[in-house]
């Protein structure tokens, strides 16, 4: 599951990285054509790429918190895995130990 986190952030980054590269195009664009109609358009391009680029931060945030969330219920979880791996080895020894007694008993 981290991999695939890991391989969701890396796109997330690359897709970063084309829309950072996009906006400096339109911009280089804009300012190569400075007539009204090709204005008006790089300029709503410009936006939606900008509107794109804030979901983009959106999603990524929210896949940063989901990642700890991840990584606290991991922690968690191997903790009470411990936890319990202990109980059962010390109940594990107990019935041992009380094995051993009715054994010794039982000879007698």
């Amino acid at each position: 599951m981290e991999k695939a986190f890991s391989n969701l952030e890396e796109s997330l980054k690359n897709t970063d990285d084309k829309i950072e590269s996009i906006t400096w195009r339109l911009e280089s664009f804009e300012k190569e054509f400075p007539s009204g109609e090709n204005q008006d358009s790089v300029m709503e391009l410009i936006q939606t790429v900008s509107e794109i680029t804030e979901d983009y931060l959106n999603l990524r945030k929210e896949m940063q918190e989901v990642q700890q969330i991840q990584k606290e219920l991991t922690d968690s979880l191997k903790s009470k895995v411990s936890h319990v791996q202990k109980q059962y080895m010390m109940l594990k020894e107990r019935v041992i130990q009380s094995q051993a007694y009715k054994d010794s008993k039982e000879r007698k």
